[in-house]
């Protein structure tokens, strides 16, 4: 390259193999030389353009130069290249997005006609001809460059680098955790590497303005973490860094989380006896009765309040083992079992003595009938008993007589008051299935 009088001499090597010589205005070197790749190629594809005309023309005695860029005084909006924004443009273009942020995650608003009148307003301000694919492109690619920007500057270790338009993505996005973290996933300093975890770092900014999550205290870690699905945690979570890792072997994590489900996706491939006795502050269990019939744990759950059991039909589920295991819950208060065809009488009675004292609600569905006479030692056994769902069987007449004399302190189930006929009740239906 060399410079002629202002305009720069620019060697292009064509597809034919020919080296042809143009000359370069210095607005489009500049573009050429712009660290904006989007700039750089349009001009690029301008030089080439000029050399390949300039090339068909070689037989002409006089050669055509390169129109130059027409110089405008200096308060009037500079034209530039279709396709190309400038530095004021695209603050513009920001400026006019933020005037019409809300309008934007407005349901009631067509995001086509925000474009076209922005595309509008800033054809009419710089005299250019942008169309609104341009303008609504320019503005996701600085978004995403934001992102990233974003990402970066958030991982220890990298340099702080500057991004064009930072304080004006900061000015929209401030509230937009998903663009703008407030804490992030990351390992600490030498303490966390040693193995142990502590909270020993306060709870401190970066020059980036972000927190480490690791810096929080451990009980408001778990605390997050326990919205996040338990085979995620397993598998990805506790291997994210050392400081995790120490935290989730430390039993703080599990014995934050109170719900647990085993008909839930991934949960059976992870389920052993060892891993389910880590949850030691569980209060509700949804658990397959084939996992529950082999394993002696539920004793170890001292704060289970309600336990969810689905046989799924299986004739061959041992009941004297499920019942012999749920003996052991002293402090159960709900109660619902599904699905379990050998479920026998004296298994439930011997179920009720055990947890007479605390279980307030017990549904039995898809199961062995009861016959009225197991219905009423049942309810004395059940002294704490609010609301009762079973399948019934045999004389209307005696389970009319139960159902009487309990209406006042506990409520019953459809299938119950649908199997006894309305004339052996003494009050109406619907007080029957009322809460006391």
């Amino acid at each position: 390259m060399a410079d002629d009088g202002g305009f720069t001499n620019v060697n292009v090597t064509l597809g034919n193999g020919k080296l042809v010589s143009v000359q370069v205005s210095p607005e489009l070197f500049g573009h050429f030389t712009s660290s904006d790749p989007d700039l750089k190629q349009l001009a690029k594809q301008l030089i080439i353009q000029a050399a390949m005309e300039k090339d068909s023309e070689a037989e002409c005695e006089e050669l055509p130069d390169i129109p130059t860029v027409p110089q405008t005084p200096e308060n009037s909006p500079k034209p530039t290249p279709s396709g190309i924004f400038t530095y004021e443009q695209t603050i513009f273009l920001i400026s006019a997005y933020k005037e019409r942020k809300e309008k934007f995650l407005s349901p009631t608003h067509k995001k086509k006609a925000l474009w076209l009148e922005i595309t509008e307003e800033l054809n009419k301000c710089f005299k250019t001809e942008f169309t609104v694919a341009q303008v609504e492109g320019r503005w996701k690619t600085q978004l995403s460059a934001y992102k990233r920007h974003q990402t970066d500057q958030a991982k220890s270790g990298n340099e702080r680098k500057e991004f064009l338009y930072e304080e004006e993505f900061q000015d929209i996005f401030s509230d937009r955790h998903d663009i703008n973290p407030k804490f992030v996933v990351s390992s600490l300093s030498s303490s966390s590497d040693s193995g142990s975890f502590t909270q020993d770092e306060p709870c401190t900014s970066s020059s980036s303005g972000y927190a480490y999550l690791c810096h929080l205290p451990p009980e408001i870690i778990c605390k997050i973490l326990t919205y996040i699905p338990i085979p995620e945690l397993y598998h990805s979570v506790s291997k994210v860094c050392s400081s995790m890792n120490c935290l989730f072997k430390s039993g703080l994590v599990w014995n934050s989380i109170t719900d647990l489900n085993f008909f839930n996706e991934g949960m059976k491939d992870i389920f052993t006896v060892e891993f389910l006795k880590l949850f030691e502050n569980c209060v509700n269990l949804t658990i397959d009765a084939t996992l529950l019939q082999d394993c002696d744990f539920l004793g170890s759950f001292k704060n289970l309040k309600c336990l969810d059991i689905r046989g799924s039909k299986n004739e061959n589920i041992c009941n004297e083992n499920i019942v012999k295991n749920l003996s052991k819950c002293r402090s159960m208060e709900k109660l619902f079992i599904s699905s379990l065809p050998n479920l026998s009488d004296d298994g439930l009675l011997s179920l009720s003595k055990e947890m007479g004292g605390t279980l307030k609600y017990l549904q039995i569905r898809n199961s062995a009938e009861i016959r009225p006479e197991t219905f009423q030692v049942l309810m004395k056994n059940l002294k704490c008993i609010k609301a009762i769902s079973v399948t019934p069987s045999g004389d209307y007449e005696k389970w009319a007589k139960v159902l009487n004399e309990n209406a006042v302190r506990c409520s019953f189930g459809h299938e119950i008051l649908d199997f006894v006929p309305k004339r052996y009740l003494v009050y109406d239906r619907m007080f029957y299935s009322l809460l006391p």
